[in-house]
């Protein structure tokens, strides 16, 4: 589904200077919500095919051989999942600048997945954290360097919110 999350990233593709970046959305599963609302940046939009079901490897060799095919010099991830394979992938290929952003670090995995987090976040250039607390949190919890970890508050664009469509019936609906 479309999320919070989602539309970070959105807003982020849509806002690319493409004079400067030719950019490139992956994701481990195609999702059609997602899909569809990416659609309208015209960015190309890439499933990694993942299997539903725990880890796939194969997932790593394919988004490896991506990065290496496409010349990719960044790759910016947004979620814990795709930072693991992200991140290991990169790292294979020999991105010179790996990021990760956190929007939220009490999601519950195992200490497996949690130690291959901690490990790669300390050999990534940086971890975003959307707050203050955010990075707080995962210097102490995730035992990140402080130094590997920057503060960007995750914006809205506001002026979507200036005239909001209100089904005249559900003011109504809502009363009763």
């Amino acid at each position: 589904s479309v999320g919070g999350r989602e539309r970070v990233v959105y807003s982020l593709m849509k806002g690319v200077d493409r004079g400067t970046f030719e950019p490139y959305l992956l994701s481990l599963r195609g999702s059609r919500p997602a899909k569809e609302l990416f659609l309208e940046t015209d960015i190309p939009i890439h499933s990694l095919g993942k299997r539903a079901d725990g880890f796939d490897l194969s997932v790593i060799r394919r988004l490896r051989s991506f990065i290496v095919d496409h010349q990719i010099d960044i790759v910016h991830m947004h979620n814990p999942g795709t930072f693991i394979y992200g991140g290991i992938a990169a790292k294979l290929a020999g991105v010179k600048v790996v990021v990760n952003t956190e929007h939220g670090y009490s999601y519950s995995i195992s200490w497996e997945k949690r130690w291959i987090e901690d490990f790669l976040r300390n050999r990534i250039n940086a971890t975003i954290a959307v707050s203050e607390a955010l990075r707080k949190e995962l210097c102490s919890t995730a035992r990140v360097r402080p130094r590997k970890v920057v503060v960007i508050r995750n914006g809205i664009n506001a002026e979507s919110f200036q005239n909001p469509v209100v089904d005249p019936g559900l003011r109504d609906e809502v009363k009763g």
